[in-house]
C-alpha cells in the first residue's frame, strides 16, 4: 500500500506522484497524492477532470509522465501542459 511505504520511508504523500491511464486507476489518482492522467487514457477518467491535485497532460505514455514530473516539479523545466 502507498500509504504504508510513504509512512515507512518518511514521505509525505504530498511528494509522491501517481499515474494512470485506465479506470482500474482512479481510486489511486483520488488519494492524497499528485495525480497524472496521461494523454492516452481510457475515457473513464474523465470524471476526474478539474479534481484537485489531478493533471491531465497533452502528452502519450513516458513523455505525459515526464510532462508530469514537469507540473509538480519533480524535475527542473517547465511543462507544456
Amino acid at each position: 500500500d502507498l500509504r504504508y511505504l510513504s509512512y515507512k520511508w518518511n514521505i509525505p504523500l504530498a511528494a509522491v506522484m501517481v499515474c494512470g491511464d485506465s479506470g482500474n486507476d482512479a481510486s489511486m489518482l483520488r488519494g492524497d497524492t499528485n495525480g497524472l492522467v496521461v494523454a492516452n487514457y481510457s475515457k473513464e477518467l474523465e470524471e476526474l477532470r478539474g479534481m484537485r491535485r489531478i493533471f491531465f497532460s497533452k502528452k502519450e505514455y513516458a513523455a505525459g509522465i515526464i510532462d508530469g514530473m514537469l507540473h509538480y516539479d519533480f524535475i527542473g523545466g517547465q511543462s507544456d501542459g
